[in-house]
């Protein structure tokens, strides 16, 4: 069997996956969630609830199947009105995050008047005040984007 080296198909990149941790504020959410999916920039991103559980769907198995997905997470840290410090599940996602993968493949899109916590040095923390887009140009930056956009 022979093959034409001409016609080999260019290999593309994989697209990077980026988990996205949030509160219950889908604002935040979907207007990251429709930035990271535009086609340009060459990312597949989900939420812990996109994830299918293979056994019985419990949100722990939810998370670690989200884990072993990502190949970097943003979190959404906003004001909530449980917790001064951000909505606690996804503090606990940060926390399961970091474990498993490392603070250097996480970035936090943090809102201003969230209380920080003691813990999150070494972690890019990005700020905004009403809309997570403030916080895109960093982002892009974080996540590579600019070394990958096509010319």
């Amino acid at each position: 069997m022979t093959t034409c080296k001409d016609c080999r198909r260019a290999e593309l990149p994989q697209p990077v996956r980026v988990l996205v941790l949030h509160g219950r504020d889908n604002r935040f959410r979907d207007g990251l969630l429709a930035w990271l999916l535009r086609a340009e920039h060459g990312i597949d991103a989900r939420t812990v609830g996109d994830m299918r559980a293979h056994s019985d769907g419990s949100i722990d198995e939810r998370v670690s199947e989200s884990l072993a997905w990502g190949d970097r997470a943003v979190a959404i840290v906003h004001r909530d009105r449980r917790s001064a410090s951000g909505a606690p599940n996804v503090i606990e996602e940060i926390g399961r995050w970091r474990e498993a993968k490392g603070k250097k493949t996480l970035a936090l899109l943090w809102q201003k008047g969230v209380r920080p916590w003691s813990n999150i040095d070494g972690i890019v923390r990005i700020e905004f005040q009403r809309n997570v887009s403030e916080g895109f140009p960093k982002l892009e930056r974080f996540l590579g984007m600019v070394q990958r956009a096509v010319v």
